[in-house]
Protein backbone atom coordinates (compact mmCIF):
# COMPACT_ATOMS: atom_id res chain seq x y z
CA UNK A 1 0.00 0.00 0.00
CA UNK A 2 2.87 2.37 0.80
CA UNK A 3 4.34 1.82 -2.69
CA UNK A 4 0.96 2.74 -4.21
CA UNK A 5 0.79 5.97 -2.18
CA UNK A 6 4.39 6.82 -3.14
CA UNK A 7 3.61 6.23 -6.82
CA UNK A 8 0.43 8.28 -6.57
CA UNK A 9 2.29 11.07 -4.81
CA UNK A 10 4.82 11.11 -7.65
CA UNK A 11 1.97 11.38 -10.15
CA UNK A 12 0.49 14.28 -8.21
CA UNK A 13 3.76 16.18 -8.54
CA UNK A 14 3.79 15.47 -12.27
CA UNK A 15 0.15 16.54 -12.76
CA UNK A 16 -0.15 19.37 -10.27
CA UNK A 17 3.39 20.57 -9.70
CA UNK A 18 5.33 20.90 -6.50
CA UNK A 19 4.24 22.96 -3.57
CA UNK A 20 0.46 22.90 -3.87
CA UNK A 21 -0.10 20.38 -1.11
CA UNK A 22 -1.20 17.47 -3.31
CA UNK A 23 -0.39 14.11 -1.84
CA UNK A 24 -0.23 15.21 1.79
CA UNK A 25 -2.55 13.97 4.47
CA UNK A 26 -5.93 15.68 4.75
CA UNK A 27 -6.80 17.90 7.64
CA UNK A 28 -9.91 17.02 9.59
CA UNK A 29 -13.12 18.37 8.14
CA UNK A 30 -13.29 17.70 4.40
CA UNK A 31 -11.45 18.98 1.36
CA UNK A 32 -8.61 21.39 1.77
CA UNK A 33 -5.45 22.35 -0.05
CA UNK A 34 -3.89 19.39 1.74
CA UNK A 35 -6.42 16.86 0.40
CA UNK A 36 -5.31 13.35 -0.41
CA UNK A 37 -4.35 12.57 -3.97
CA UNK A 38 -7.61 10.69 -4.60
CA UNK A 39 -9.51 13.87 -3.67
CA UNK A 40 -7.11 16.27 -5.42
CA UNK A 41 -7.19 15.00 -9.01
CA UNK A 42 -10.32 14.56 -11.06
CA UNK A 43 -10.77 13.84 -14.72
CA UNK A 44 -12.91 16.17 -16.78
CA UNK A 45 -16.50 15.00 -16.99
CA UNK A 46 -17.95 14.58 -20.49
CA UNK A 47 -19.84 17.87 -20.05
CA UNK A 48 -16.67 19.68 -18.91
CA UNK A 49 -14.71 18.20 -21.81
CA UNK A 50 -17.22 19.32 -24.45
CA UNK A 51 -17.53 22.74 -22.83
CA UNK A 52 -13.75 23.21 -22.78
CA UNK A 53 -13.43 22.16 -26.43
CA UNK A 54 -16.23 24.56 -27.34
CA UNK A 55 -14.44 27.42 -25.53
CA UNK A 56 -11.04 26.59 -27.00
CA UNK A 57 -11.95 25.85 -30.60
CA UNK A 58 -15.56 26.98 -31.07
CA UNK A 59 -16.85 23.48 -31.82
CA UNK A 60 -20.40 22.91 -30.61
CA UNK A 61 -20.78 20.09 -28.06
CA UNK A 62 -23.18 18.22 -30.37
CA UNK A 63 -20.45 18.06 -33.05
CA UNK A 64 -17.84 16.51 -30.73
CA UNK A 65 -16.96 12.95 -29.80
CA UNK A 66 -16.35 12.58 -26.06
CA UNK A 67 -13.63 10.35 -24.59
CA UNK A 68 -14.53 7.75 -21.99
CA UNK A 69 -12.98 7.35 -18.58
CA UNK A 70 -14.78 9.10 -15.75
CA UNK A 71 -18.29 9.13 -14.44
CA UNK A 72 -20.50 12.22 -14.55
CA UNK A 73 -18.69 13.72 -11.55
CA UNK A 74 -15.21 13.23 -13.02
CA UNK A 75 -14.31 10.51 -10.53
CA UNK A 76 -13.10 7.21 -11.86
CA UNK A 77 -15.80 4.58 -11.82
CA UNK A 78 -15.12 1.50 -9.68
CA UNK A 79 -15.48 -0.71 -12.76
CA UNK A 80 -13.77 1.49 -15.32
CA UNK A 81 -12.55 0.79 -18.81
CA UNK A 82 -8.90 -0.22 -19.05
CA UNK A 83 -6.21 2.46 -19.25
CA UNK A 84 -5.62 1.43 -22.86
CA UNK A 85 -9.31 1.94 -23.69
CA UNK A 86 -9.28 5.38 -22.07
CA UNK A 87 -6.08 6.43 -23.85
CA UNK A 88 -7.40 5.22 -27.22
CA UNK A 89 -10.67 7.07 -26.65
CA UNK A 90 -8.76 10.25 -25.73
CA UNK A 91 -6.69 9.89 -28.92
CA UNK A 92 -9.72 9.22 -31.14
CA UNK A 93 -11.53 12.25 -29.72
CA UNK A 94 -8.49 14.47 -30.15
CA UNK A 95 -8.05 13.38 -33.78
CA UNK A 96 -11.72 14.00 -34.59
CA UNK A 97 -11.72 17.41 -32.91
CA UNK A 98 -8.46 18.43 -34.64
CA UNK A 99 -9.98 17.47 -38.00
CA UNK A 100 -13.07 19.60 -37.32
CA UNK A 101 -11.06 22.55 -35.96
CA UNK A 102 -8.67 22.65 -38.92
CA UNK A 103 -11.29 22.12 -41.62
CA UNK A 104 -11.65 24.87 -44.22
CA UNK A 105 -15.09 25.70 -42.82
CA UNK A 106 -13.82 26.18 -39.25
CA UNK A 107 -10.15 27.25 -39.37
CA UNK A 108 -10.78 30.99 -39.89
CA UNK A 109 -13.21 31.19 -37.00
CA UNK A 110 -10.85 29.33 -34.69
CA UNK A 111 -7.88 31.55 -35.55
CA UNK A 112 -9.83 34.77 -34.95
CA UNK A 113 -9.25 34.39 -31.21
CA UNK A 114 -5.49 34.37 -31.89
CA UNK A 115 -5.86 37.43 -34.16
CA UNK A 116 -4.28 35.75 -37.17
CA UNK A 117 -5.20 33.99 -40.40
CA UNK A 118 -4.00 30.83 -42.06
CA UNK A 119 -1.38 31.46 -44.74
CA UNK A 120 -2.38 31.30 -48.38
CA UNK A 121 -1.30 27.97 -49.83
CA UNK A 122 -1.15 26.28 -46.39
CA UNK A 123 2.60 26.97 -46.08
CA UNK A 124 4.14 25.73 -42.85
CA UNK A 125 6.95 28.31 -42.69
CA UNK A 126 4.63 31.13 -43.68
CA UNK A 127 2.19 30.15 -40.94
CA UNK A 128 4.71 29.87 -38.09
CA UNK A 129 3.86 33.28 -36.58
CA UNK A 130 0.11 32.52 -36.67
CA UNK A 131 0.73 29.07 -35.16
CA UNK A 132 2.75 30.66 -32.34
CA UNK A 133 -0.06 33.16 -31.68
CA UNK A 134 -2.58 30.29 -31.66
CA UNK A 135 -0.45 28.26 -29.22
CA UNK A 136 0.06 31.28 -26.94
CA UNK A 137 -3.70 31.84 -26.88
CA UNK A 138 -4.87 28.20 -26.49
CA UNK A 139 -2.33 26.64 -24.11
CA UNK A 140 -3.05 28.86 -21.06
CA UNK A 141 -6.78 28.34 -21.52
CA UNK A 142 -6.44 24.57 -21.93
CA UNK A 143 -3.98 23.94 -19.09
CA UNK A 144 -5.86 25.25 -16.05
CA UNK A 145 -3.44 23.67 -13.56
CA UNK A 146 -1.09 26.60 -13.69
CA UNK A 147 0.76 29.06 -15.83
CA UNK A 148 2.16 27.60 -19.04
CA UNK A 149 5.93 27.68 -18.84
CA UNK A 150 8.39 28.49 -21.60
CA UNK A 151 9.48 24.88 -22.24
CA UNK A 152 5.85 23.79 -22.72
CA UNK A 153 5.21 26.57 -25.22
CA UNK A 154 8.51 25.81 -26.95
CA UNK A 155 7.55 22.12 -27.16
CA UNK A 156 4.20 22.92 -28.77
CA UNK A 157 5.86 25.32 -31.22
CA UNK A 158 8.49 22.66 -31.94
CA UNK A 159 5.75 20.13 -32.65
CA UNK A 160 4.16 22.56 -35.10
CA UNK A 161 7.51 23.14 -36.84
CA UNK A 162 8.28 19.42 -37.06
CA UNK A 163 4.94 18.56 -38.65
CA UNK A 164 4.27 21.69 -40.71
CA UNK A 165 7.78 22.53 -41.90
CA UNK A 166 10.21 19.63 -41.43
CA UNK A 167 7.73 16.96 -42.54
CA UNK A 168 6.22 19.37 -45.10
CA UNK A 169 2.63 18.69 -44.03
CA UNK A 170 1.68 22.38 -44.00
CA UNK A 171 0.00 24.82 -41.64
CA UNK A 172 -3.28 22.99 -41.06
CA UNK A 173 -1.54 19.68 -40.26
CA UNK A 174 0.85 21.46 -37.88
CA UNK A 175 -2.02 23.15 -36.03
CA UNK A 176 -3.93 19.83 -35.96
CA UNK A 177 -0.89 18.16 -34.33
CA UNK A 178 -0.81 20.89 -31.67
CA UNK A 179 -4.54 20.48 -30.98
CA UNK A 180 -4.14 16.70 -30.60
CA UNK A 181 -1.23 17.20 -28.21
CA UNK A 182 -3.17 19.70 -26.08
CA UNK A 183 -6.30 17.53 -25.90
CA UNK A 184 -4.34 14.45 -24.78
CA UNK A 185 -2.29 16.27 -22.17
CA UNK A 186 -2.93 15.38 -18.53
CA UNK A 187 -2.89 19.13 -17.89
CA UNK A 188 -6.03 19.39 -20.02
CA UNK A 189 -7.75 16.13 -19.08
CA UNK A 190 -7.30 16.35 -15.29
CA UNK A 191 -8.08 19.04 -12.74
CA UNK A 192 -6.88 19.58 -9.20
CA UNK A 193 -9.24 20.94 -6.59
CA UNK A 194 -8.83 24.68 -5.99
CA UNK A 195 -6.61 25.61 -3.09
Amino acid sequence: MKARKTCLAALSVAFLGCGNGAGTEPSSGGSSPTATLDEAITRLTPAEYTSAVNELFGIAPTAQPVPIGGDSTGAFARVAPSADDVALSDYDSAVAIAMIATSAAHMGTMLQQANCTAPAGNGGSEGAACAAAFINQVAPLAFHNGRVDGPTLAGLNGLYTTVAVTQGAGFSAGVAAVIKEVLQSPYFLYRGLPS
